[in-house]
């Protein structure tokens, strides 16, 4: 999994930033399949309907370094309303970047990571 947020685990400053952020990232002109399945898949998030459930296998948590950036003028956000620990255990590693930027700017970064944890499961 990569830098997930449940609804239950946002802080009211991390989910509005995220919000801010994700309308952004999704601009009109910037559209893809890939964007249009992971909005779909953020919105039953969102709304309160996915919870994180031990998967009985082992899995990945991959979580950003940074918070997602703030608008100018708010202060940035603090760790405990960014950060958050999964219920249960899981393997977890941190890349550079933010919430957004993992999945573009960081994104060879994440599949080298990705990549060397499931080659060290063989």
């Amino acid at each position: 999994m990569v830098d997930p947020y449940a609804g239950d685990n946002l802080s009211p400053r991390m989910a509005e930033f995220i919000r801010l952020q994700y309308q952004e990232f999704l601009g009109i002109e910037n559209y893809s399949f890939e964007k249009i399945t992971a909005s779909a898949l953020y919105t039953e998030m969102y709304l309160d309907t996915w919870r994180p459930q031990a998967l009985g296998v082992p899995a990945l948590l991959v979580k950003a370094t940074e918070p997602p950036r703030t608008p100018a003028g708010e202060e940035p956000l603090r760790d405990e309303e960014w950060r958050r620990d999964w219920p249960f255990t899981i393997d977890e590693v941190t890349v550079p970047g933010d919430h957004f930027t993992i999945m573009n700017r960081y994104s060879e970064e994440v599949a080298r990571v990705i990549v060397g944890w499931w080659e060290g499961m063989r």
